[in-house]
C-alpha cells in the first residue's frame, strides 16, 4: 500500500509517504484513495479512506494514510487522533511514526517530531521502502535544525544523502543550516547544488536570495527571489523575503506590496504581519503599523509586544508603551533590554521611583556603564536629587573620564545647585 511521507523547507521541506498495501481488496481501496489524494481532492481521499475504514476497522495503514489527507485539508486535530490511532493498532508502524513526527514538526511540535521520528528509524527495517527512511532521515533533520542543533542536523541530512543524492530538497536544507550559523559562503554553495539538480526548484532560489539579502547584495538577492516566485508564486515566504529586500534598498511601498501578498498566501502569517507593520511605519502610516502588530500577537508572535512598545515610544505615547511592555515581560519574561526601555517610559510618566528600580536592575545586570547611569542620572535630576544626581554620573567618568555628555550634564546641575 502506498505510504504518504513529507518532508519539511524554505524553513522546513515535508514530504509524504502513502502506506502501501499487498494485493487484494485492501490494495485496491487504498489505490483508488491514493489518486484522489494525488489529484488534491483531499476531501474525497478522506471519504475513501473512510469507507475503507468502515471494512477494516482494525486496519493501522488506513488511518495513517487518512490522517494524512486530513493534514492537507486543514484538519489538523483528526489528523492527529488518525495517526495516534494507526499506532495504537499497530506500534511497530514505521510510517506511521514518521507521519506523526511530520505533522507535529508542520505544527512546531519540536520535541514531539523529535521523540516520533526517532522511533520510526528505531523501527527502520520494516519501511516499505528506502524513500521512506530517507526522508525520516531529512524530516528528523530538519527537527534537530529548528531545535538548533546543527550538528545532529548534519549528521541525518547526511543519512539522507546517502540514500538519495538526487533530491535537491536535502542540499536546500543543509544551505539553511549553514545559514543559520552565518557561515554564507558555505550556504550559498549548497543552494548552488540544489540548484543544480533541479533549476526550477524554487525554495533555492529564495533562499539563496536571502543569502545575498543578508550579504547586502540587493540587486542579486531581488533577481533570484522574483524567479523564485515565477517558479512558484503559492510560496508566501518568498514574499517576505521581496520585501525584506525593497526595505532595504528604500522602497517601502513595494515592501508592503509584498507582505501583503504574503499574508493573502497565509493568513495566520504572524511574521508577514510585524514586516508589514515595519514597513507601513516607515511610511508614517502609524495606524496601519498598530493593528498589523496587534495581529501579530494575537497569533501568537510575542516579539511584536516588544515592537509595538517600541512604535509607541517612537510616537511619544508613553503609557501604550508600557502597556505593551508589560505584556511582553509577562509572556516572555524579563530582559535588560527591556527593562531599559520600561524605565525610560517610566521616567516620561514621571514614574520616578519605577523608573529608578529599573535602571537599577539593568546596572546590575550589564556591563553598560553609560545609558543606565545617564537615564538614572536624569531621573534624580528631575527629583531635584542633585548630588545623587552627581555620583551617578561621576560613575560615568570613572570608565570614561573624557565622556562631554557625562561633563555637560554635571556642569548644568551644578548651575542649577547655585
Amino acid at each position: 500500500m502506498k505510504k504518504i511521507l513529507y518532508a519539511i523547507t524554505i524553513t522546513v521541506l515535508l514530504s509524504l509517504l502513502l502506506i502501501s498495501c499487498s494485493g487484494g481488496e485492501k490494495k485496491q481501496l487504498n489505490d483508488d484513495a491514493f489518486a484522489l489524494y494525488s489529484g488534491g481532492d483531499f476531501a474525497g481521499a478522506i471519504e475513501a479512506f473512510s469507507g475503507a475504514i468502515v471494512k477494516y476497522p482494525d486496519y493501522s495503514d488506513f488511518y495513517a494514510n487518512r490522517g494524512m489527507a486530513y493534514f492537507e485539508h486543514g484538519e489538523y486535530e483528526k489528523a492527529s487522533e488518525d495517526m495516534d490511532k494507526a499506532i495504537e493498532l499497530d506500534d511497530k508502524n514505521p510510517e506511521a511514526y514518521a507521519n506523526r513526527g511530520y505533522i507535529n514538526l508542520a505544527l512546531g511540535y519540536t520535541n514531539s517530531a523529535i521523540t516520533d521520528l526517532s522511533r520510526a528509524l528505531e523501527l527502520k527495517k520494516d519501511f516499505d521502502s528506502d524513500n521512506g527512511l530517507y526522508m525520516t532521515y531529512l524530516n528528523l533533520g530538519t527537527a534537530f535544525n529548528l531545535s538548533g542543533d546543527s550538528v545532529k542536523a548534519l549528521k541525518y541530512y547526511d543519512l539522507a544523502i546517502e540514500l538519495n543524492t538526487e533530491d535537491p530538497a536535502v542540499f536546500n536544507a543543509k544551505g539553511m543550516i549553514y545559514k543559520n550559523a552565518g557561515d554564507y559562503e558555505q550556504a550559498l554553495t549548497y543552494f548552488n547544488l540544489a540548484l543544480d539538480l533541479d533549476s526550477f526548484y524554487g525554495y533555492a532560489y529564495g533562499n539563496r536570495a536571502s543569502i545575498y539579502y543578508l550579504m547586502g547584495d540587493y540587486d542579486i538577492a531581488l533577481a533570484d527571489v522574483t524567479t523564485a516566485i515565477n517558479i512558484d508564486p503559492n510560496i508566501p515566504q518568498l514574499y517576505i523575503i521581496r520585501g525584506q529586500v525593497f526595505e532595504a534598498r528604500g522602497d517601502f511601498s513595494e515592501a508592503v506590496s509584498a507582505y501583503s501578498r504574503g499574508i493573502e498566501l497565509w493568513e495566520a502569517y504572524a511574521e508577514a504581519y510585524v514586516y508589514r507593520a515595519s514597513a507601513y511605519a516607515a511610511l508614517e502610516d502609524y495606524t496601519s503599523a498598530i493593528m498589523d502588530y496587534n495581529i501579530a500577537a494575537s497569533l501568537g508572535y510575542n516579539e511584536a509586544y516588544m515592537n509595538l512598545g517600541l512604535l509607541f515610544k517612537q510616537l511619544g505615547q508613553y503609557a501604550d508603551a508600557l502597556s505593551s511592555y508589560e505584556q511582553y515581560k509577562e509572556l516572555v519574561g524579563d530582559t535588560v533590554g527591556l527593562e531599559m526601555e520600561m524605565g525610560i517610559a517610566y521616567m516620561e510618566l514621571d514614574r520616578y521611583n519605577e523608573a529608578i528600580e529599573s535602571f537599577d536592575m539593568v546596572i546590575a545586570s550589564t556591563d553598560d556603564f553609560f545609558d543606565p547611569y545617564l537615564y538614572k542620572a536624569l531621573v534624580l535630576e528631575y527629583m531635584q536629587s542633585y548630588d545623587e544626581a552627581i555620583v551617578t554620573l561621576e560613575i560615568i567618568l570613572s570608565f570614561d573620564p573624557t565622556n562631554q555628555m557625562a561633563l555637560d550634564e554635571i556642569a548644568y546641575i551644578q548651575d542649577l545647585m547655585e
